[in-house]
């Protein structure tokens, strides 16, 4: 994945994602047991982050 992809997508998140979202998705596959690669996936989607 090229560099600028990288960034573009990082900074997409970094305008989106609060202090409080990154706890409850931490929480959502600490505590619930569910899987990392699907809390980031719903997330994403949720917030308009990936088509």
């Amino acid at each position: 994945m090229p560099l600028t992809t990288v960034r573009g997508a990082l900074a997409r998140l970094g305008n989106t994602l609060t202090t409080a979202q990154l706890t409850e998705l931490n929480r959502q596959v600490d505590k619930d047991k569910k899987d990392p690669e699907d809390v980031a996936n719903a997330y994403a989607k949720e917030h308009g982050l990936v088509k």
